[in-house]
């Protein structure tokens, strides 16, 4: 009798359209947010924000969950805005897993850079104390608690900047409309949210409120997105 072959297992990821992706992941930030609303914001902050003390204390999921994570509405709205209107294009061409697979990477350096960037100027606090027993002192104090007074980072800023600078990059002559109104070349939109960025990161902890390093860290994986794929384009031409 014939032998019956067995199906092969689904994928991994089911077979989406660039935009089908785009919406599951804005579906997935919504449900966080909503969880914000109604769950408990002590759990909430303990497991959806990122930091040195949630890292340091093994909570590593955190520099994941950070990345769908927004307490406010204009935070979730402005976000998940740009990346509709700024970042699809990336699933259209690039597919929707290489569309997720940039979104949680760039999600995860943005929360790794922002707990460097805390450790950073932890250090540079210490060295700007005066004298040798205050520096021996803040010396003590940051090795045991230092961690513990820099600010938890939350929102998928840095994950969509990951797409939304790879899209620029890709389509750097497109127009696009600053607050919806201005019509600006995409490449220079994006270049003024990077000088954004890297000024606020000069102000230090707290200087802005925002977390400028985090956004550098996820614009930084579009970089490279670029450039990988630009590299296999020249292999595959020569």
């Amino acid at each position: 009798p014939p032998v019956s072959v067995p199906p092969p297992p689904p994928p991994f990821i089911p077979h989406m359209t660039g935009d089908q992706m785009l919406w599951s992941i804005i579906g997935a930030n919504a449900v966080v947010f909503v969880g914000w609303q109604y769950l408990d914001p002590t759990m909430m902050a303990a497991n959806f924000t990122v930091s040195e003390e949630s890292v340091y204390n093994g909570r590593y999921h955190t520099v994941l969950t950070s990345a769908y994570s927004h307490v406010d509405f204009g935070h979730f709205g402005g976000n998940m805005l740009a990346l509709y209107f700024l970042g699809r294009n990336v699933g259209h061409v690039m597919g929707a897993g290489y569309l997720l697979n940039l979104y949680l990477v760039g999600g995860v350096v943005a929360s790794l850079t922002h707990v460097a960037w805390c450790r950073y100027e932890r250090e540079q606090r210490q060295g700007r104390r005066k004298g040798y027993i205050a520096q021996k002192a803040g010396r003590w104090m940051e090795n045991r608690a230092g961690y513990l007074t820099t600010p938890p980072a939350l929102g998928a800023s840095g994950a969509v900047n990951a797409v939304v600078l790879l899209s620029a990059l890709m389509f750097p002559w497109h127009t696009v409309y600053l607050y919806m109104v201005v019509p600006v070349p995409f490449i220079v939109l994006a270049g003024g949210f990077l000088a954004r960025d890297l000024y606020g990161a000069q102000l230090g902890l707290g200087g802005s409120g925002t977390g400028h390093a985090a956004h550098l860290g996820g614009a930084a994986v579009g970089v490279a997105a670029f450039t990988a794929r630009t590299f296999r384009r020249y292999r595959v031409g020569r």
